[in-house]
């Protein structure tokens, strides 16, 4: 018993040693997502492509939607280097601080061309066109997971 308690303790420092003082494994990789998002050239559904490929923003998000963390999506709508990362983040804060999606949404181009790919299609809309989709949640629901 003694044994496997020393085992135990070992683990625990090495995990936190590995991990940083608060153990987020998960830290690293949700940057990533952060990072992949505020580069999206374009939205994107679940799968897209002729062959269906599981997309690498629609994972991202999910990843992100997750967590659950305000700063990170905070983060991605300042560091999106053009409309899409800013949608991605425009839609959890549709759910989650309303305040901020209204703040947001009002500093935005209407007439900005937003670009979306479904399945093998390739759909090109004004911003303005996108809102209702955002607060219908049909974005969420069919073009992000």
């Amino acid at each position: 018993m003694a044994e496997n308690t020393h085992i135990s303790v070992r683990f625990f420092f090495l995990t936190t040693a590995i991990a940083g003082e608060n153990m987020n494994f998960r830290s690293s990789k949700n940057d990533n997502d952060v990072s992949r998002l505020a580069h999206a050239k374009a939205l994107e559904s679940k799968l897209i492509g002729e062959e269906g490929s599981k997309s690498k923003q629609s994972n991202s998000f999910e990843r992100l939607n997750k967590e659950g963390n305000r700063d990170k999506f905070k983060k991605l709508y300042h560091e999106s280097e053009n409309i899409h990362g800013k949608i991605y983040a425009l839609v959890w804060f549709f759910d989650n601080d309303k305040n901020l999606y209204r703040r947001y949404k009002n500093e935005l181009n209407q007439n900005e061309e937003v670009i979306i790919y479904h399945a093998d299609i390739k759909l090109i809309s004004p911003l303005s066109d996108v809102f209702p989709l955002i607060e219908s949640g049909y974005l969420k629901k069919h073009i992000l997971y």
